[in-house]
């Protein structure tokens, strides 16, 4: 057990907003409303805790960690792969064909090669969720998962889970 705190707190952040672990390895994000929002890695040597980096972020919403690859963000979701004690950005995702009222935002999830995005608010609140995959160098959008059954306004997409084929949609207001 161990007790991570950040080394510099401000008014109204909300660090453990969002949380993941995998292996050794920890990160939790940090939210503030007036700026200052970041996702920060802690690794475990032993029994023993410490800082291995701050990112900052924009507002973090969702993290998760798997292994040396880390996915944070909220509006757009920005991913980084670890490099002996550094975190390197990769690249970034957003739904494709986002257009207002289209709204994402906290739904991705991640694991080997691919990544889940919820968009909760696409066509009017239908949602919808994007599955991206990796040959090693770049990333691909493999599906784009609509519910067959969606009305107005049931938040499909608003949670998102993947563990290697098999994904996993929430669709909380669906009557």
């Amino acid at each position: 057990q161990a007790y991570l705190k950040a080394s510099i707190l401000q008014v109204d952040d909300f660090f453990g907003g969002s949380v993941s672990v995998s292996g050794n390895s920890a990160i939790v994000g940090t939210q503030n409303y007036y700026g200052g929002n970041s996702t920060t890695v802690f690794v475990r040597n032993g029994v023993e805790w410490s800082l291995q980096q701050r990112i900052a972020t924009e507002y973090t919403g969702n993290v998760v960690l798997s292994g040396d690859s880390l996915l944070t963000g909220s509006s757009t979701a920005y991913f980084y792969t670890r490099s002996g004690s550094s975190w390197n950005f990769q690249t970034s995702f957003a739904p494709p064909k986002f257009s207002l009222p289209d709204h994402w935002q906290n739904f991705f999830d991640y694991s080997g090669d691919k990544i889940v995005l919820g968009a909760v608010e696409k066509s009017y609140g239908k949602g919808a969720a994007y599955v991206y995959s990796s040959n090693g160098m770049d990333w691909t959008l493999d599906a784009e998962i609509r519910a067959s059954n969606s009305d107005f306004e049931t938040l499909f997409g608003e949670n998102v889970g993947i563990d290697g084929a098999t994904v996993v949609v929430g669709s909380t207001q669906e009557k």
